[in-house]
C-alpha cells in the first residue's frame, strides 16, 4: 500500500473507534459502599447484603470484579471494604448491583466525570433504594417541577413530575391514588424520643404548630430505604432563578430538632432552628 493510503486507512480506523474522543487523564481512585435502612441482625436472622461491583472500560469487557457483603451493625447500616479502580476514559463506568434486605434490589452507574473530584482519595458511594434511585431520575431530567416540597410528594405519589403542582392538588392525588393517613403524632421540641415508624413509599406530612394537613402542611418528604427524602428550598438567586435541591437520605429524627442544611449557592451550613413537633404519614392501603 502506497504511504499516503496508509495514512488514509489509519485516520479512516481511528475516526471509528469512539473511545478516542472521551480519552481523559488517568486517575486512581478509592471507592467504599455504604447502606442504610437494613433490617438489624439477630441470633436468629442474618440481613441478605449482596454487592456487586465492576468497572466498564470503554470499549472493553467489564473488569476488577467485586462481590461485597457482610457486616451489618445493630443500627441496620452496611459498610464494604474498600476496593479502587484506574479511569482512563470519560466513557468509562463503575457498575453497581445490589441486593440488600430492607432497601431491595437495584443497580447504580458512576462515571468518569462522577468520581474525577475523588481522584487520590476516597469516593463513599450510598446505595439507594429503587424508589429513591426513581425520583432521583425524575429529580435529574426535570429539576424545575421539583421547586417546593410538596412537589417531591406528588412525583412520588403519581410517578410524574409536573411544574406548579399546589398542595391542594397533591391532596387529591393522595386520594387518588389510594393513600390513607396511616398514623399521626407529636413530638415536643423538648423531647429526647423522636423515632417515628416508617415504612417504604410512606409520604410524610410535618407541621409547626399543630395537626398537619394533607392540602397544607408546613413540609412534605418521601421515605425510600427507611430514609427521609426532601427537596430543600433555598429561595431566589441573584437572577431571580428559584433555588432548590434534593437531599436525603435522612433519619426521620432529624426532623425534629434545630436542622443543619448547606447552602448550594454559597456551600456555608445555616441551621433552622424552627422546629418541627406534628407529623402526619400518608401511604397506600394495598
Amino acid at each position: 500500500m502506497a504511504p499516503r493510503l496508509f495514512l488514509v486507512a489509519l485516520l479512516v480506523a481511528a475516526g471509528c473507534d469512539p473511545c478516542l474522543d472521551t480519552e481523559a487523564e488517568d486517575i486512581a481512585v478509592d471507592f467504599r459502599i455504604t447502606a442504610h435502612g437494613i433490617p438489624p441482625p439477630t441470633l436468629e436472622y442474618t440481613p441478605k447484603t449482596e454487592v456487586h461491583v465492576e468497572k466498564r472500560p470503554c470499549g472493553e469487557d467489564p473488569k476488577g470484579q467485586f462481590d461485597l457483603g457482610g457486616f451489618v451493625s445493630a443500627e441496620g447500616d452496611y459498610e464494604s471494604q474498600p476496593f479502587g479502580y484506574n479511569l482512563r476514559n470519560r466513557a468509562d463506568e463503575i457498575f453497581i448491583s445490589f441486593d440488600c434486605d430492607g432497601i431491595g434490589a437495584g443497580t447504580q452507574t458512576l462515571g468518569y466525570d462522577d468520581v474525577a473530584p475523588y481522584a487520590g482519595g476516597l469516593c463513599l458511594i450510598e446505595l439507594v433504594p429503587e424508589g429513591a434511585a426513581r425520583l432521583q431520575d425524575l429529580y435529574a431530567q426535570n429539576p424545575e417541577a421539583f421547586v417546593f416540597c410538596h412537589h417531591l410528594a406528588y412525583a412520588e405519589i403519581t410517578g410524574q413530575a409536573r411544574a406548579g403542582v399546589t398542595k391542594a392538588e397533591v391532596a387529591k392525588a393522595l386520594t387518588d391514588h389510594g393513600y390513607a393517613r396511616v398514623s399521626e403524632g407529636y413530638i415536643p421540641e423538648t423531647s429526647t424520643d423522636r423515632h417515628v415508624d416508617l415504612q417504604e413509599g410512606d409520604i410524610v406530612l410535618f407541621e409547626f404548630d399543630g395537626p398537619a394537613q394533607a392540602d397544607s402542611a408546613a413540609h412534605y418528604a418521601v421515605v425510600h430505604g427507611n430514609r427521609v427524602w426532601q427537596v430543600a428550598y433555598w429561595g431566589k438567586d441573584d437572577l431571580g432563578q428559584e433555588v432548590s435541591v434534593l437531599d436525603g437520605p435522612r433519619e426521620i429524627e432529624w426532623f425534629f430538632q434545630p436542622r443543619v442544611l448547606v447552602d448550594p449557592r454559597s456551600g456555608e451550613e445555616k441551621t433552622f432552628t424552627r422546629v418541627y413537633q406534628y407529623w402526619a404519614i400518608y401511604n397506600t392501603l394495598y
